[in-house]
């Protein structure tokens, strides 16, 4: 893994990468102290199978709809470490508990903490091994739609993650994202979504996948 990656990753894990946004867009994001930066995770194998596929939420959970857990607190302060130490295996020992908190398998009574990874993993088969996660930005927000403070957020965190992982396709969880995606990167990369509450496309995503 080249070290560019490493750096970039602990930068957007680190509080202060952010501090100039918050500060632009006042009430926007949620407080570091409520939900930390989740700069999204590699899969060990992902840099040699054919697609490479990433796979895209929208933001990480906001704290007004769900509280943070022991187990998020756990998984905040490992992304806090990560971004102190800046090294590759640091940042693999991220990667694997983000896997495993994702998929509700961390050792805390906890339900799935994305749906985008079981959807994906259930409807589109996809190994998390061999995946990339990543938001379209990955600071939360105190709800759903798509604010002002995303533009800048992606430039400076999603886009510059997408343009060193180079991936052949990129899977959109909602069509809000998808189209935010588009808008805010414009043809840079193959893009489908499926649906957030139906999963109708699945089978036309999947084939695209594997053509």
């Amino acid at each position: 893994m080249e070290q560019g990656i490493v750096e970039l990753w602990a930068d957007i894990g680190s509080e202060c990468y952010w501090a100039d946004i918050l500060d632009r867009f006042p009430g926007e994001f949620v407080s570091f102290e409520e939900r930390w930066p989740q700069p999204g995770f590699i899969g060990d194998d992902f840099f040699g199978v054919t697609p490479r596929v990433v796979l895209m939420g929208q933001n990480p959970r906001a704290s007004n709809t769900v509280r943070a857990t022991e187990a998020d607190q756990e998984l905040f302060t490992l992304i806090r470490r990560h971004s102190a130490v800046r090294s590759v295996e640091s940042l693999q020992t991220l990667f694997r508990m983000m896997q495993k908190f994702m998929t509700a398998t961390y050792p805390y009574d906890y339900k799935p903490a994305w749906r985008p990874v079981s959807a994906a993993h259930k409807h589109l088969g996809l190994s998390l091994n061999s995946i990339v996660y990543l938001n379209l930005i990955p600071i939360a927000t105190r709800n759903d739609r798509i604010l002002p403070g995303f533009a800048p957020a992606f430039a400076r965190a999603t886009r510059l993650q997408l343009q060193a992982l180079q991936p052949d396709k990129v899977v959109v969880y909602g069509k809000g994202a998808f189209e935010a995606l588009v808008r805010f990167a414009g043809n840079s990369w193959d893009v489908r979504y499926i649906e957030q509450r139906n999963f109708r496309m699945a089978p036309e995503v999947k084939r695209w996948l594997s053509a």
